[in-house]
């Protein structure tokens, strides 16, 4: 998410450029600063300045209009819409207006109140905002919030993430954190990515792919934990004037995981250990440390990854997977990293079965009550999801609660048996989590949908099964 702040005119500027070959879709929430705003709406506008889009160079896709279309609605809502209108060029929700030459295309939009306004781009090469113009009354400064949520491929008639990552390489990570302070610091050379918590939380809540805020580069000393993953340190910075909370972070680590050997990763819980310096037992640790690791991700030829639970303290287990764990002998807790058969893959297209698109966690419906059921192991539950002319995998996603557990079902697409999907731990005070499942190419199958089978298993210790869920979702995988 881009914050733009409006100055003593009102005038913010932005740069981006889209991936060539693509359309993108934009949403802004703008809202004032200035009280008597709320009063005007007559008076209250948002003017939103693009270059002219350059033609794409991919001859498959028809760029004779290159239009810009705006979406005053909610792009889940209006997503049946958003797929004709690209087919048609035609018929937009709102117009250009006050074209300012042949290099500009000018949009206004009546703002009485804070509005989401998406925007639609197609049949363009190369896309660069220059300029976002506030009009408030005299004295109010407007702010934006602007996020790039996803590109278009205009062929394929769907919306795809921002984010891609070559086929078989990139890496999504996902870490439970027990945190004061929640900024994450992502270092790659002298380059620091920011997460703030805010921004994870939406994140999460939407199911969108992860956005990095690039940041300058800088020094990160303070006490905390973090871990480093093939010569990426990621760390975790903390603020005691905030209350301890659990936290779940989903970042993306593209073209970084050499699959032919393995993956190695290292954890490092209370002082950063690469500073030089060692905990200090003066000060309260600030943080609890990482609780878990999850490594998502797709093997080159196709295959599920399998479940493992990686334990620190098992030596065998660490050099089988090529891991080390340094923790703090005073540390307290132990340390445990799962290595999961779920996968965040390059250019997942949200379909029309994805109930959270574009709301924040917070406005989320929580997920249906607790289901109960006798330990017989027979227990399922089963539904079907149209799938035609995805080739390349799909990926179901689950809202559940996560203050149950632990959680387990077998799940089969076709009537094949593809894997376990369970949860392993839970936390009555951070209840609603989506978690991912992936459906490789080969058991799709030809037909134009899938059955999806759920058998719900009965852990040991535990005399009733647990699965508790709001909505399923299913993503598609792009080639």
């Amino acid at each position: 998410m881009i914050r733009l702040w409006g100055d003593a005119k009102g005038q913010v500027a932005w740069d981006f450029q889209s991936p060539p070959g693509r359309g993108t879709v934009i949403t802004a929430l703008c809202f004032p600063d200035h009280p008597k705003y709320h009063y005007f709406p007559e008076r209250s506008r948002t003017r939103i300045c693009f270059d002219k889009p350059s033609p794409c160079d991919d001859p498959s896709i028809d760029t004779a209009s290159g239009n810009i279309l705006g979406l005053s609605h909610d792009i889940e809502q209006e997503y049946s819409k958003l797929t004709a209108l690209t087919r048609s060029h035609k018929s937009p929700c709102w117009l250009p207006d006050d074209p300012k030459g042949d290099n500009h295309h000018w949009f206004t939009v009546p703002m009485p109140f804070a509005h989401n306004v998406s925007l639609l781009i197609t049949g363009i090469g190369e896309l660069r905002i220059r300029l976002v113009e506030r009009a408030v009354p005299s004295g109010g400064v407007g702010h934006l919030h602007a996020k790039v949520m996803y590109t278009y491929r205009p062929s394929m008639m769907q919306l795809v993430p921002l984010v891609e990552i070559p086929r078989g390489r990139g890496t999504f990570l996902g870490v439970w954190l027990m945190l004061d302070h929640a900024y994450l610091m992502v270092q790659e050379g002298d380059q620091f990515m920011t997460w703030n918590r805010a921004q994870s939380a939406q994140l999460m809540g939407t199911g969108m792919e992860d956005l990095f805020s690039c940041g300058h580069s800088c020094h990160v000393c303070e006490r905390g934990c973090g871990f480093s993953f093939h010569g990426l340190t990621f760390k975790v910075k903390h603020h005691k004037r905030l209350t301890r909370s659990w936290v779940f972070y989903r970042f993306l680590v593209p073209d970084y995981i050499p699959f032919h050997d393995g993956f190695h990763m290292e954890l490092e819980a209370g002082e950063h250990a690469g500073n030089g310096s060692l905990p200090d037992p003066s000060h309260e640790r600030a943080a609890e440390g990482v609780t878990s690791l999850a490594l998502y991700y797709l093997q080159p030829e196709g295959h599920l990854v399998p479940d493992h639970v990686l334990d620190p303290q098992d030596s065998a287990s660490a050099a089988k997977y090529s891991y080390h764990a340094t923790v703090p002998a005073d540390a307290g807790h132990v340390v445990a990293y799962s290595v999961a058969s779920h996968f965040e893959g390059p250019g997942a297209i949200y379909g029309p079965f994805s109930t959270r698109l574009n709301r924040t966690w917070a406005e989320s419906a929580p997920p249906s009550p607790m289901q109960r059921w006798a330990c017989d192991n027979r227990t399922t539950l089963q539904f079907a999801m149209p799938v035609s002319g995805w080739r390349s995998g799909a990926i179901l996603r689950r809202t559940f609660d996560y203050f149950y557990a632990p959680q387990a079902a077998e799940l089969s697409v076709n009537g094949r048996a593809v894997g376990l999907w369970h949860t392993a731990d839970h936390n009555p005070n951070f209840r609603l989590r989506e978690d991912d499942f992936l459906l490789p190419p080969e058991v799709l199958g030809p037909g134009p949908d899938v059955r999806l089978e759920l058998r719900l298993v009965c852990l040991k210790g535990h005399s009733h099964m647990v699965w508790t869920h709001g909505t399923y979702s299913l993503l598609r995988v792009m080639p």
